[in-house]
């Protein structure tokens, strides 16, 4: 049984789901009259069992739950054992889109998100049965200036009383585009122009501003291209932003790019913690956006375009502050009508580079060579069946299956070994664009990146806006099985869909 004062705890709690209560139940169960009365070392086993949001939900069980999850040891252990999981968001241009969708699934055995040994729930549907898994899960990123709706809450007294209605906030005062994952944490940034301005975690709930760059606004020109890093020998995380001005200066001799005697290209790191931007040397001169920012083992990558080719990857080092050049395989060369349909990724802990470009589609992976540095592997090839299009890759399989994102058509697709047969997963709820990432679920607190300097406030989610309703963030949302055909695009309506994440993507001006 459970003791009287914990059962009145839950009560209070309203994030609880009867899943969460009863996974808590069995544990408590098994342990005896109390879960608090366990050691902490079986507790911590336990709890590294259970996932993210079942986690959180302990955080409000009791004050010792709550001390352990938050414990710096337990976080590492928590960490080290994490595994890459899928984030899903919706791209509606008409909301906010705060929530964070984390796909979570119940996997037995440990194989990650196989369809084939998969405990999801399984439907019928015209006779065959179809996999079913309902999104519960649900994080919360900022609110971009979040102060004029704190402010207008406080101005405006009467609307604290209207708790069933729903704010509808404009997207373009209060939206922040995510730039890309590391450890944990998420880079957003103004989505006009891509500027960084915040780092959160948003299974905690912190995040952080990040201070003003001392470049004037009148003087840039294009979207700026930005990343969150790590550099595994300072222990320090970092965001880079890479920008252009209207002015050019010529370009030392030393350069790694050859092709330009001038540019308008400039670089600026910033180190979190701290309360200023520092200049870099050698920023990436482009007329394009650096596509897909991946951070993996201390460097940032996105796709380098030049004269509308694609034949290097950049790269930023986060420890020696430098960029380098990665060239392509020759396979991978393609002209600007093709080429839009390339991606990055981290395939079993190495870079990949996803190419969709032609009529069948491949899978590259960048390997470490002890006898001459880095070299392109293939490691995935699809037949000519595969649909052409926009894919990222999410993950590979021991089986050799691997499952994708389809961004044209807001799916999932999980090739079998061999990638001759196919299933797909497609998103069923509000009807949007999505957008994915790989994420891995961390506990990293802020509080102690930031430790040493006691001006950087860490502020949370939770406690600021995180209470109001905004429209259409209560809608559920599904992965479901569906037919091969189901979810594509006429063809009347893929130029229009092709253009729009092209613009989305890649175009800077």
């Amino acid at each position: 049984m459970i003791c009287r004062r914990m059962a009145v705890k839950r009560k209070r709690i309203s994030l609880a789901s009867e899943t969460e209560m009863s996974r808590v139940d069995e544990l408590i169960q098994i342990s005896g009259s109390s879960l608090i009365d366990l050691p902490n070392r079986i507790l911590v086993q336990i709890l590294l069992t259970l996932p993210t949001k079942t986690i959180v939900f302990c955080k409000s069980v009791c004050k010792k739950l709550r001390n352990l999850i938050s414990n710096v040891q337990f976080v590492k252990l928590h960490f080290a054992r994490a595994k890459p999981q899928l984030l899903i968001r919706t791209l509606d241009p008409t909301r906010i889109s705060r929530t964070l969708y984390l796909v979570e699934p119940d996997i037995e055995d440990g194989p990650g998100f196989d369809l084939e040994c998969c405990s999801c729930e399984w439907k019928e549907k015209d006779d065959n049965s179809y996999c079913h898994i309902e999104l519960n899960t649900k994080l919360k990123i900022p609110l971009r200036n979040a102060e004029s709706v704190l402010n207008y809450q406080i101005d405006h007294p009467e609307t604290k009383h209207k708790k069933k209605r729903s704010l509808n906030l404009k997207p373009k005062d209060h939206k922040y585009k995510i730039v890309n994952s590391c450890n944990g944490l998420l880079c957003l940034s103004e989505p006009s122009r891509n500027d960084p301005i915040s780092v959160c975690n948003p299974v905690t709930g912190e995040f952080i501003n990040l201070p003003p760059s001392n470049c004037d606004d009148e003087a840039l020109s294009g979207v700026i291209d930005c990343g969150l890093g790590f550099s595994p020998e300072s222990n320090q995380y970092k965001v880079i932003r890479v920008y252009q001005k209207n002015t050019y200066v010529t370009r030392p001799e030393n350069h790694y790019d050859t092709s330009f005697r001038c540019t308008n290209s400039f670089a600026v790191v910033h180190t979190l913690g701290t309360d200023s931007w520092r200049s870099v040397d050698h920023a990436p001169q482009s007329c394009y956006k650096l596509g897909f920012p991946t951070y993996l083992d201390g460097a940032l990558y996105g796709l380098y375009v030049k004269h509308e080719r694609p034949n290097y990857i950049i790269s930023f080092n986060f420890e020696h502050e430098q960029f380098e050049l990665l060239e392509l395989p020759r396979q991978c060369w393609h002209s600007w009508s093709s080429w839009r349909n390339m991606s990055l990724g981290v395939l079993r802990g190495e870079l990949c580079l996803c190419d969709g470009s032609d009529i069948s589609m491949k899978i590259w992976v960048l390997k470490k060579r002890s006898d001459f540095g880095k070299s392109w592997e293939k490691l995935f090839s699809m037949d000519s069946d595969f649909p052409y299009g926009l894919y990222q890759p999410i993950h590979y399989f021991n089986s050799g299956a691997l499952l994708l994102f389809r961004n044209n058509t807001s799916g999932l697709v999980y090739s079998e070994s061999g990638g001759y047969m196919f299933k797909y997963l497609g998103l069923c709820g509000p009807k949007s664009r999505y957008e994915v990432m790989v994420h891995t679920p961390s506990f990293i607190s802020l509080k102690d990146i930031v430790a040493e300097n006691n001006n950087v406030e860490i502020l949370n989610v939770n406690t600021r806006c995180g209470s109001l309703k905004l429209l259409g963030e209560t809608k559920a949302l599904f992965l479901e099985g569906q037919d091969e055909l189901d979810g594509y695009l006429d063809i009347s309506d893929y130029e229009v869909e092709e253009d729009y994440w092209t613009k989305y993507l890649w175009r800077k001006h």
